[in-house]
């Protein structure tokens, strides 16, 4: 696949709307300026928090010239500044990561225009989690719920000064996860991408720890590669997290044990013959002879007297194959089923945020 291409391609698509802001999205992440700093950042519906990495810190830390092989880049201050003076707040991610933060307010430009004056937090220092694959800071761009009083989303920002329409995005990436490219648009929840209709509408489920998008789930299941036998286990008292941020779909141990010996059962008898996996670092991994007798996942959300069924197939949860033992993007970790990356190249997601609605719909 040419993915330079392919970028260039969905730039091309991406729909300029009075009002809305489109961002380019390109391995996950977005690119914008604040206060004349070139950045680019992970779009997280997970977290309310945009973090960037101040530069002192990190080339003190990393060394002289460090930020210029950081992906996201490092903020500099305008002007003299001293953001050690200011409080600092710890953010802790899934992963085990922390993160230390202080807010500033700076100037925001996307696409080559000045928005507006935004809040956002300085990554002052950084702690790695047991289970990240990465030593190195991962700046982000969170469009979750807000969840720390006296403090908002940029995009909640932004609609509060009637700079975007609408409490809303839209995220259209219908490309394979490890590309994980297409566009984010703040501002609108629907209209920027080619769905197919009807666009299902499902409302979300308000959990007070918790900032990413949410619904509730009745049950998940399996369906065999020859479609002639599935499996359904029924929930309850369960919710399902839609996060850009997680790379995999994620569940509690005692649900990915589960999913891990019907997944076994499944290619095993499909393929004619004895399956093996292991899990790696939480990752579930199966060997390469049973990557084609996968079975696709399936969960059942929003209404119990309607639910809408979400499909993902196996190329969309198959991460990499050595000729020996294939990645799967399925992870365990923390306590909720996570729709990551997988769900985002599979389906069009719309978040009304104002109005706590979920809008999702097959692409073309």
């Amino acid at each position: 696949m040419n993915i330079a291409l392919l970028l260039r391609s969905l730039y091309c698509l991406i729909l300029v709307v009075r009002g809305q802001l489109s961002l380019l999205l390109a391995d996950g992440k977005i690119g914008m300026n604040i206060d004349g700093n070139p950045l680019q950042l992970n779009v997280d519906t997970g977290s309310p928090h945009t973090l960037v990495v101040y530069k002192d810190w990190y080339e003190d830390t990393y060394g002289k010239g460090a930020c210029k092989t950081l992906p996201s880049g490092c903020y500099s201050c305008p002007s003299k500044c001293d953001p050690y003076a200011k409080e600092v707040f710890v953010r802790s991610f899934n992963d085990g990561s922390e993160y230390s933060t202080v807010y500033l307010k700076g100037a925001l430009s996307v696409n080559g225009k000045m928005v507006g004056d935004i809040e956002f937090g300085l990554v002052l220092n950084f702690t790695r989690g047991p289970i990240s694959s990465d030593p190195f800071p991962h700046p982000m761009f969170g469009i979750g719920y807000d969840s720390i009083p006296g403090h908002y989303t940029v995009l909640h920002q932004l609609y509060a000064r009637k700079l975007v329409p609408e409490f809303a995005y839209q995220i259209c990436s219908p490309t394979p996860p490890f590309v994980f490219a297409g566009q984010l648009v703040l501002g609108s929840s629907q209209g920027a991408c080619s769905i197919q209709r009807p666009i299902t509408i499902l409302p979300m489920v308000m959990l007070p720890t918790l900032s990413a998008l949410s619904s509730a789930i009745f049950s998940y299941g399996l369906v065999s590669s020859k479609k002639h036998d599935a499996f359904v286990r029924p929930l309850d008292n369960l919710f399902i997290l839609f996060d850009t941020g997680t790379e995999s779909l994620a569940f509690p141990h005692y649900i990915f044990m589960d999913v891990k010996e019907k997944l076994i059962n499944f290619a095993s008898r499909d393929s004619g013959r004895t399956v093996n996996a292991r899990v790696v670092n939480g990752l579930l991994c199966i060997g390469f002879p049973a990557i084609q007798y996968l079975p696709a996942l399936t969960f059942s959300l929003g209404v119990k007297d309607k639910p809408f069924e979400v499909k993902i197939l196996p190329k969309d949860y198959i991460s990499r194959c050595d000729g020996q033992w294939c990645i799967l993007r399925i992870l365990y970790v923390g306590k909720h089923i996570i729709l990551g990356r997988p769900f985002f190249s599979s389906y069009f997601l719309g978040a009304d945020l104002e109005n706590a609605k979920l809008k999702i719909a097959n692409y073309q």
